[in-house]
């Protein structure tokens, strides 16, 4: 999204973690004895649509300034992808969201995730960096 390669933001939930607070998670799971033969899921919150983090980008100044600003209707998507190549990855996806929860990792490992808003910004910050 942040090279403009996405003109629209079709609606898509996706579930968000930082690769930091994931790790975090995986030491802690191995360092607590109750954690032993159990598995943990890594999100940070409530899934995010395109068109949310679209715009979380859109709030870093020059860095999200090509993230898309409108969201099509779902029918329209499958059409436009015929035309929009990046847009065919989402098509399946429409009206499917796959939700999960953190609570047990929350709860079991005492886990505390950063705030989507502050992952965006820095896998945004990183991609623009590896970029130049």
């Amino acid at each position: 999204m942040i090279d403009g390669r996405l003109p629209v933001a079709p609606k898509v939930l996706f579930g968000i973690v930082d690769v930091r607070d994931a790790a975090d998670l995986h030491i802690a799971a191995m360092m607590a004895p109750e954690a032993a033969g159990q598995r943990f899921i890594a999100v940070s919150g409530a899934p995010l649509s395109l068109i949310q983090i679209a715009g979380t980008l859109r709030g870093l100044g020059s860095i999200g300034s090509r993230a898309p600003v409108w969201q099509p209707p779902d029918w329209a998507v499958p059409a436009m992808a015929r035309f929009l190549p990046p847009l065919r990855q989402f098509v399946s996806r429409i009206g499917m969201p796959r939700l999960a929860s953190s609570d047990k990792a929350r709860t079991v490992l005492g886990w505390s995730p950063r705030p989507v808003e502050e992952t965006i910004a820095a896998t945004a910050e990183s991609l623009v960096a590896l970029n130049q």
